[in-house]
């Protein structure tokens, strides 16, 4: 079976849907690529299952019912892993804070996903449908369904949420004005035209 490499930023992602997505504790059939999620930025998490604890700490954090902190995804968020359905729903029930959980969870049982998307782990040998397992990534996507961003870490570290939060405002506020969102963006004051003279007066302002 052919490797696929990652998608990188700009890039349309692939066609996206399926029938096992767990919201609010029932399978659903959602499509990635039409209805709201087609106009709307989305963060998609893959992840090795709820089960581990790396994972079960990413997917807590962007719960927004759960957690209203200040480093709140301003966009739908979904996780993806390999688990089965009965899986995932087990992982919801064995966890009593999390009885409101809202975040969609995309059941990948064949690995489809993962390898469209690039992220999909297998040894020598295990090409079949269905093995390997996807790494711990993260892609941001935009309401042109394309890739904006995407890490992949070790399976043993967590993401900082609060990260992709401020880069989730950022995209959407430079698409908003058309400006550039500055390093360290955390609001509107941070976006400066495309101009030299306006950069400059940036990082003098801000720098000295």
């Amino acid at each position: 079976m052919p490797v696929i490499e990652i998608l990188n930023p700009q890039i349309s992602i692939p066609d996206v849907k399926s029938k096992f997505t767990i919201i609010d504790h029932r399978e659903e059939s959602i499509d990635l690529n039409e209805d709201s999620w087609a106009t709307e930025y989305f963060v998609l998490f893959f992840h090795t299952g709820p089960q581990d604890p790396v994972a079960t700490s990413i997917l807590r954090s962007v719960d927004k019912k759960n957690d209203t902190g200040p480093d709140q995804l301003t966009c739908k968020v979904v996780g993806i892993s390999m688990d089965t359905t009965p899986a995932i729903l087990d992982w919801l029930d064995i966890n009593p804070d999390l009885k409101d959980f809202d975040v969609p969870l995309m059941s990948d049982k064949t690995a489809d996903i993962a390898r469209q998307f690039g992220v999909l782990q297998q040894c020598l040998g295990q090409e079949q449908t269905g093995a390997g397992f996807p790494a711990n990534s993260v892609f941001i996507i935009d309401s042109m369904d394309r890739v904006r961003y995407h890490c992949v870490l070790d399976s043993r570290v967590a993401f900082n949420v609060g990260e992709i939060a401020r880069l989730v405002r950022a995209f959407q506020a430079s698409d908003e004005t058309k400006g550039l969102a500055m390093a360290n963006f955390k609001e509107k004051d941070d976006l400066v035209t495309n101009k030299i003279p306006d950069i400059k007066h940036f990082y003098g302002t801000k720098f000295g």
